[in-house]
């Protein structure tokens, strides 16, 4: 029986050829040929952003800190239920990370809580849009904007959606998006960081340019290219570029096919929802669903079984976060904390594959699997 990954790779057959391109042509690289077609698609939907393509989301993370100057003791509320990096960027400049609850309907970091959270140390607010959806960004935004708060987007997960009119990543100070493997838009390891306030754009550059001014000599602006802040090599290389530049090519394709897939999910496992055996995303987050299809079952037990059920079938499911605050390095912060919302979504959510070398058949299988399990 044909083993249904959780996760693969796609890749149109003109990378090939632009890689040959690449590694023989060293003008193109010195030159950042592929970075800037990227930025030049990338410009297309992010029209107000400042945009600096990055090694990694976590790469993009970091450079706000240091933008932002954290220092030791200053306070940055965000979800735990999120990626290491999330917290990681701040904590290795002093920074407490205060673990705040996060929403049971949108998993996403709850507005309510965050305001309860604020202190005179509190410096940002990371908004992690989990599963490429948004939450409630835009009370979020007023919560800072009344407190005089930074907001950045971690919008690792949400290449391609939008609240409102607004691409995910573009409403706060700064937007963080990931290119990583596992990323239906991906470079293999990549990410892109949007300065969205634009006071942070110029020295933004001289981080990025490894602490240089560049982007200023190159544009004229200075008659010297030399040392000018305490920056770090974030950029992007040029084959993890021209990676990035194929799937961007295809945007459009790659997008329409996994909001197919989500939609044959949601078709095929309806009865079980209706049932209230899982819970998935509601309607309105399904009409906008690119990165992955989660259930959220009843009970920790529940969902170890239905993992190793699907296994037994030759199909790879996973579960997702340990909250940051249980983990080993979280408890040096924070103690005793009660975020029972964040727990039970870690204890028993269950992501399915969602890929694009999945076919339709594959999904119906996937979904006969689940419908079985529960339905034996």
């Amino acid at each position: 029986m044909k083993q249904i990954l959780f996760n693969n790779i796609s890749y149109s057959a003109q990378l090939a050829k632009n890689i040959a391109h690449l590694v023989t042509d060293y003008e193109s690289i010195r030159d950042r040929k592929y970075s800037r077609l990227c930025i030049s698609l990338l410009q297309k939907k992010y029209i107000k952003s400042h945009l600096l393509l990055t090694h990694s989301a976590t790469g993009a993370l970091d450079l706000i800190a240091s933008l932002l100057n954290i220092k030791e003791g200053d306070e940055i509320i965000m979800p735990s239920f999120t990626y290491v990096s999330t917290a990681s960027a701040f904590v290795g400049r002093g920074a407490i990370p205060v673990f705040t609850e996060i929403n049971s309907h949108s998993l996403c970091i709850d507005p309510d809580c965050v305001e309860k959270s604020i202190t005179g140390k509190t410096r940002a607010v990371i908004a992690v849009h989990y599963g490429g959806h948004a939450g409630d960004i835009d009370q979020l935004k007023a919560i800072c904007n009344k407190h005089n708060l930074i907001l950045i987007e971690d919008a690792a997960m949400a290449y391609g959606s939008y609240s409102g009119l607004n691409p995910l990543g573009t409403i706060g100070d700064f937007g963080v998006v990931s290119f990583d493997l596992t990323k239906h838009i991906t470079a293999t390891q990549g990410g892109l960081l949007l300065v969205n306030n634009p006071k942070y754009a110029a020295r933004a550059n001289h981080l990025y340019e490894v602490g240089t001014n560049r982007q200023d000599f190159l544009n004229g602006k200075v008659a010297h290219y030399e040392w000018v802040d305490c920056g770090s090599k974030y950029q992007l290389n040029e084959l993890s570029a021209c990676a990035l530049y194929d799937s961007l090519s295809n945007e459009k394709t790659i997008l329409k096919y996994m909001q197919k897939l989500t939609d044959e999910y949601a078709v095929n496992l309806k009865s079980l929802v209706d049932s209230g055996n899982v819970k998935v995303y509601d309607e309105q987050r399904l009409k906008q669903n690119y990165h992955e299809f989660y259930l959220l079952v009843k009970t920790p037990e529940i969902r170890k079984q239905l993992i190793q059920f699907l296994s037994q079938n030759h199909i790879q499911a996973v579960s997702h976060y340990y909250p940051l605050h249980l983990s080993a390095m979280g408890k040096k912060f924070n103690h005793r904390l009660d975020l029972p919302v964040t727990e039970y979504v870690a204890d028993c959510i269950v992501r399915l594959p969602m890929h694009q070398q999945l076919s339709m058949s594959d999904v119906q299988r996937v979904a006969y699997t689940v419908l079985s399990f529960f339905n034996p």
